[in-house]
């Protein structure tokens, strides 16, 4: 067998690995290109969950056993590769397996050898973990036939500015890569959703009640989300859906995007309030089920004004007793008597649920952080992951990628310098020395791996569905090298190693 064999995608796919196969159908593609069409596959054949008559669909996990086990889809590193996966179907292949197999595991390990730069010591949990909470307002407003018309806009406009190579200019080939990927997964998507729709309305119910929830989600997804919602129960029908296009990772702002179709439907009897706890607590269960992250509610509108409204007692209300998302609950001042009553009734049920932030002091450290977030974005900020602080619609955000062990730093200064060392101030010099070194080269290494993630690692999902990738052509892990973080360690470790003036 020859070492320069590629996996073959129709093997891939008949196996299972309908990620991987769309990866591999056009080897020379570009990595935009080649991880859009694995997302495209990937809903082209994913398995539809079971229908029980539940309030929402798609619930329940969000991976389906048996697909995508050897490389699957990862909301946070765009793919997850899996060696002993990849050895048990290597257990008893025929031999056109066998050599696929083979040479996807070599293929993946030497992809995954690219991507370690980042070799100090010096390491924290969750190392290059990315977080995200997509503009879910956006699709709900103005449903993703919109966005397909701003790619295909700016695809054109790529395709203006491209020039022929044979001229000595280099054209736009990035953005028109990047807006045909951004096309496969629209493809993708519109696949599972008819697929869907299809499915919930062919389902046979003998309970009127599941039967009268069938009928009601085939209806809203004959309009949503490709179209806008025009009621509650579509817009959290849409809320739903692109929940689910991210793997199920953040809820985000659910009060603030949802409020305008609730109060409408209320006003005009289409809903009642006992009936917005419960939908809405299925949206929390569906969260809890997939170990979903972060809900801010309450705080601020973009317009400095308080945020609390009745869908924010609905959110408390309906957490009662449940794990998951966790629920952030943003205190201001004024916050109503109404939202304390439900925050603490719903606190007192056990479930650790709402926290609660304080919102001015919140958005005072945001300001001072000098972060660079417009004031009108300030009200937006959500946590995401372990609280990681976001902007809702906006945000991949990713966690630390290296941390600095200062005792472990000292071990070698004392090491090295401590028996030479004529003077106490001359160690601590040494070891001033020392730390400087070590943040320099993990620096360089995060730069080197911000810019080796943005070249190999593209997320074309949340590149779709985070503001604004799609206006400026690039997918959220960008090429622009990001050493904000490591920067900013930096300062705050130099202020620290450096004596007073005073």
């Amino acid at each position: 067998m020859t070492e320069n064999l590629l996996p073959d995608p129709r093997v891939l796919c008949h196996l299972g690995e309908f990620f991987a196969s769309g990866y591999f159908e056009e080897p020379d593609a570009s990595p935009m290109r080649r991880w859009s069409r694995a997302v495209q596959r990937r809903f082209e054949h994913r398995t539809l969950a079971r229908y029980d008559g539940e309030l929402l669909y798609p619930s329940g996990p969000v991976q389906i056993k048996g697909e995508n086990r050897i490389v699957g889809p990862s909301y946070s590193f765009t793919w997850s590769y899996s060696d002993s996966a990849l050895a048990e179907q290597l257990s008893n292949p025929t031999e056109e397996e066998r050599e696929t197999l083979e040479a996807l595991q070599r293929e993946m390990r030497n992809l995954a050898e690219k991507l370690n730069v980042i070799k100090t010591v010096h390491t924290v949990g969750g190392r290059g973990y990315t977080h995200s909470i997509p503009n879910y307002g956006r699709v709900v407003r103005e449903g993703l036939c919109e966005h397909m018309r701003r790619i295909d806009k700016n695809l054109d406009l790529a395709r203006q500015r491209e020039v022929a190579l044979d001229s000595g200019l280099i054209g736009d080939v990035e953005k028109i890569d990047f807006y045909l990927g951004l096309q496969d997964v629209l493809a993708g998507i519109e696949n599972w959703h008819a697929r869907m729709l299809g499915f919930l309305s062919g389902v046979q119910t003998d309970d009127p009640v599941s039967e009268a929830r069938r009928k009601r989600l085939v209806a809203a997804y004959e309009q949503v989300p490709f179209q806008p919602a025009r009621d509650f129960f579509e817009a959290l029908v849409a809320y739903n859906f692109v929940y689910y296009l991210d793997d199920c990772d953040n809820p985000g702002r659910v009060d603030l995007e949802l409020f305008p179709y609730y109060e409408r439907d209320l006003e005009a009897g289409r809903i009642t309030r006992d009936e917005a706890v419960a939908l809405i607590r299925c949206f929390w269960e569906n969260a809890d089920i997939n170990n979903g992250w972060s809900t801010g509610i309450g705080g601020t509108t973009p317009t400095g004004e308080p945020a609390y409204n009745d869908l924010t007692v609905v959110c408390l209300e309906a957490a009662q007793k449940i794990r998951r998302p966790n629920l952030q609950l943003h205190v201001r001042r004024d916050m109503p008597q109404a939202v304390w009553d439900a925050a603490l009734d719903t606190i007192a049920t056990g479930c650790g649920l709402p926290a609660l932030y304080n919102e001015e002091e919140f958005l005072r450290s945001l300001r001072q952080a000098d972060l660079g977030i417009h004031e009108e974005d300030l009200g937006l900020y959500n946590g995401g992951g372990c609280t990681e602080t976001m902007v809702h619609g906006c945000s991949n955000v990713g966690s630390l990628d290296a941390g600095i062990n200062l005792p472990l730093i000292l071990v070698h200064t004392l090491q090295e310098h401590l028996p030479t060392a004529e003077t106490f101030d001359a160690l601590v010099e040494a070891y001033k020395t020392d730390v400087a070194a070590v943040v320099r080269e993990i620096v360089d290494d995060v730069s080197a791996d911000q810019e080796m993630k943005a070249r190999l690692r593209p997320q074309p999902m949340r590149s779709l569905l985070i503001d604004d990738c799609i206006e400026v052509g690039e997918n959220t892990t960008t090429a622009a090298l990001d050493t904000t973080g490591a920067l900013s360690m930096w300062r705050d470790l130099r202020m620290l190693l450096t004596p007073s003036r005073r």
